[in-house]
């Protein structure tokens, strides 16, 4: 019921360079071999008005063959705010007052396409491929993503593995207020804003 929806998310990735042209099921055969890659059903699923496509590891079985020993490991939203609270303090135990040159602000940096910018290894490639039937054509189509899929259990720990690294090394490299959660990571700037209540 949403093949044009489908189509037009995978022709708006294939622009962005995240996946490849439609392919056959003859070229994955030539490129992996015959029964040694495995496809994942693409459908879309809509947010705020707009289609995000999934690719269902679930159906296609993947999420049942991937053995995880991992754990997710993020931080409580809590931390960015408790560390200020704590520096304020800090400073007013030391001056009696907020000098007017010590301002904070805080944003968050989202990953400009997330999942799609960790590329998979040579070998999991071939579970990266989409495949649904072209509205027009009337026939099955593949596509290669270059980066993993949404929709894939083990995707979400390989994508936090990095952010917990890059947070410590900010910490302790650069003395810098950080913090992570999945895909968001929330950074100190310095720039003029209203934080003495805290």
């Amino acid at each position: 019921s949403h093949a044009q929806q489908i189509l037009a998310a995978t022709l708006e990735e294939q622009g962005l360079g995240l996946t490849s042209l439609f392919m056959t099921r003859e070229d994955l055969d030539e490129r992996y071999g015959r029964g040694n890659w495995c496809p994942l059903p693409r459908h879309v699923v809509e947010q705020g008005g707009k289609f995000r496509p999934i690719d269902d590891g679930k159906r296609a079985g993947h999420n049942e063959a991937a053995y995880m020993v991992e754990t997710i490991v993020t931080q409580s939203p809590e931390v960015i705010p408790l560390a200020v609270k704590r520096l304020m303090k800090d400073v007013i135990d030391r001056w009696g007052f907020v000098p007017n040159w010590l301002r904070l602000v805080f944003g968050t940096e989202d990953q400009w396409k997330g999942f799609r910018q960790i590329e998979p290894t040579d070998y999991d490639a071939r579970f990266c491929i989409i495949s649904f039937v072209h509205p027009t054509w009337q026939k099955r189509v593949y596509s290669q993503l270059f980066g993993l899929p949404f929709g894939v259990g083990a995707v979400v720990n390989q994508l936090n593995r990095f952010p917990p690294l890059l947070t410590a090394l900010m910490r302790r490299l650069l003395k810098m207020g950080c913090a992570h959660y999945f895909d968001l990571s929330l950074i100190h700037i310095s720039e003029p804003t209203r934080l003495r209540r805290i």
